[in-house]
């Protein structure tokens, strides 16, 4: 919805030049200061960002999703004026891919069934242009199986669940508004974190270690029309472009002999058709809830908060 209203003004009436979180106003004893018992500031969004990248480094998922929390938590309440948007959202996919050997063996198909878990922040550039990022935790299943035969002892992975972070670049271009018509072309990038499942190999004549890596990476373009005639709700439709690729790998250790082999895969279909709508709430908040189909089904749900 283009352009949005100040909800805090509209709300309070007469509350021009008073900013939620913002400094203290001299003489007025009622303000709140924001370095008071609860010290938000950008001190703190400095201290929660290095935080974040703390615990990414050391794999901590959930300390790292508690931490982005209150870092984007922070954001509403900085002394500098800022507006940006803060989304919790969650979705449900299930995407058709195809596997690829390394020496380019016969392409085998699969199904990736994964929910996702996160929370995204974004600013405005322009009137125009939204940029933001995001960071969540992913539950994923492959169904298989999936052989590695170019390993010392061949290894096969069969229902296999591979959870991980991901994170996100977001970015929406609002290029063209008409009356109750807004055409936006929106894009998104998630990288979901590598992650490694161990395995201690045990046979009656030799023993030894298998270990399987799994990471992707997707990327979305939205051509979204977007309707928005009655106050408090927009409804939105149009075609995307989906890419994924991704990797196995599988290393083997069984006494002196060790190998490793990787195995790509991409999704089956590209294109997707969208729709969605997005209802204000109280005027506080909003709900957005948007399905995909075609080149894969995804179902996406968030609650937006603007400040």
């Amino acid at each position: 919805m283009y352009p949005k209203p100040d909800r805090f003004h509209r709300k309070y009436p007469g509350a021009e030049g008073f900013r939620p979180g913002g400094p203290a106003t001299v003489g007025d004893s009622k303000s709140v200061d924001n370095k008071g018992l609860w010290r938000f500031g950008p001190e703190r969004a400095l201290i929660d960002f290095f935080l974040v990248l703390y615990y990414i480094h050391n794999m901590n998922a959930k300390f790292c999703l508690v931490v982005l929390l209150m870092a984007l938590v922070s954001f509403p309440l900085l002394t500098v004026d800022l507006d940006g948007t803060v989304v919790l959202r969650s979705s449900l996919n299930s995407i058709a891919i195809e596997y690829a050997g390394a020496e380019g063996g016969e392409e085998m198909t699969d199904t990736l069934n994964y929910i996702t878990m996160g929370v995204s922040f974004s600013t405005d550039i322009t009137e125009s242009l939204k940029v933001g990022i995001g960071a969540g935790y992913s539950l994923k299943k492959y169904t298989g199986p999936l052989y590695f035969e170019q390993l010392p002892l061949s290894l096969m992975i069969e229902d296999q669940s591979f959870n991980s972070m991901y994170f996100s670049l977001l970015g929406d271009y609002r290029f063209f508004y008409v009356q109750n018509f807004s055409f936006n072309l929106s894009a998104e990038v998630n990288y979901f974190k590598l992650f490694e499942i161990n395995r201690e190999l045990s046979f009656p004549v030799v023993s030894g270690e298998g270990t399987v890596q799994n990471s992707f990476l997707t990327g979305t373009l939205d051509l979204l029309i977007k309707f928005d005639q009655v106050e408090g709700l927009t409804i939105f439709a149009g075609p995307e472009l989906h890419l994924l690729s991704g990797r196995f790998k599988a290393l083997e250790t069984l006494e002196d002999l060790s190998g490793e082999e990787s195995v790509t895969f991409r999704q089956d279909r590209f294109f997707a058709l969208l729709a969605g709508v997005q209802v204000e709430v109280l005027g506080l908040f909003e709900v957005k809830v948007e399905a995909k189909f075609l080149s894969h089904f995804s179902i996406r749900g968030g609650v937006i908060y603007e400040f």
